[in-house]
Parts: C-alpha cells; sequence; structure tokens
C-alpha cells in the first residue's frame, strides 16, 4: 500500500484497487507492475542485499526485511518520503476483491430474483404464503438489495469522474 493518501475516508477504498503486488519469477526476479519510461515492465537487477537497480535505466529500488518479511519498499522516481508499506490482513486487496465480487452478485441476484419469482408465481398461480410482518421483511430485503446496487453504482461512477 502506498504510504501518501486517504487513510480514514472513503477514498481509502481506492487504496483497494491500487495496491501494487511484488513478486519474483521462476528465476528469482524481482517482478513488480511499474512500467518504464519504453511501456516496459523494468527488468531489477539485485546489486546488494535487498537493494535493486534498474537495468534499463539509473532507478534503484531498496526494501526495508524485518524477521525475514519485506515489509517495506520505495524507488528514486517516486518521492522521498513516499514508500510501499505491506498491506494489513485487513486492507488486503488478495481477499477483499473476492469478496466484495461475491457480496455484489450475492446483492444482484437478490434484486434479479425478486421479479422473477413473481412471474414464476403468476404463471403457475402459487401465492406467497407469508404472514404480514415476514411479506414486509421480504419485500424490504429486496429493495435494499437494489438501493445498496445503485449507491455502489454511483459510488463507483463518481470515482471514475
Amino acid at each position: 500500500m502506498n504510504s501518501r493518501g486517504s487513510q480514514s475516508n472513503f477514498i481509502a477504498a481506492l487504496g483497494l484497487l491500487g495496491q501494487t503486488k511484488a513478486s519474483v519469477d521462476g528465476k528469482g526476479k524481482l517482478v513488480l507492475p511499474i512500467l518504464g519510461l519504453n511501456g516496459k515492465p523494468r527488468e531489477w537487477v539485485e546489486t546488494a542485499p535487498f537493494l535493486w537497480r534498474d537495468a534499463g535505466g539509473h532507478d534503484r529500488l531498496a526494501a526495508k526485511v524485518v524477521d525475514g518479511k519485506i515489509v517495506r519498499f520505495s524507488f528514486d522516481e517516486i518521492s522521498p518520503f513516499m514508500v510501499f508499506d505491506r498491506a494489513p490482513w485487513y486492507r488486503n486487496s488478495a481477499w477483499l476483491i473476492p469478496l466484495l465480487c461475491a457480496g455484489v452478485a450475492a446483492f444482484a441476484l437478490t434484486a434479479l430474483m425478486w421479479p422473477i419469482t413473481a412471474i414464476v408465481r403468476r404463471r403457475y398461480g402459487a401465492v406467497l404464503a407469508l404472514d404480514p410482518k415476514s411479506f414486509r421483511a421480504y419485500r424490504l430485503s429486496k429493495i435494499a438489495s437494489l438501493l445498496i446496487l445503485a449507491a455502489l453504482g454511483t459510488w463507483a461512477l463518481t470515482l471514475t469522474r
């Protein structure tokens, strides 16, 4: 996660989409999704322990290691006080994005099945046998799923604009 940015407002959710994933390839070379000036992925050459140099340029990348794990890295191209920290488990997009997609899919299926079940009941003459309190909860859950989808869509549209 980038150390500079919103941490306590709704724009902090954009951090889920902007998390940088550092890894190593099959040959043990550092892989970052940061492109060079030519638009191609950079090739990082390790010059010292946890210090790399861009093979096609002059940029350097350094990492801080605690207990054998890289917890922070930064490179020359960005400002000296901006670093990338390891995302804590509760802000890690590796599992939050799939969970968000599953939640949106559940809301979408709830909203989509409302008219479908009404059409099927009408077609076969079935009655929705619910007491008034349960019927109200049934209807409110469908309306809430539509409102939540509308709010998420509006929020996504606002942030992309």
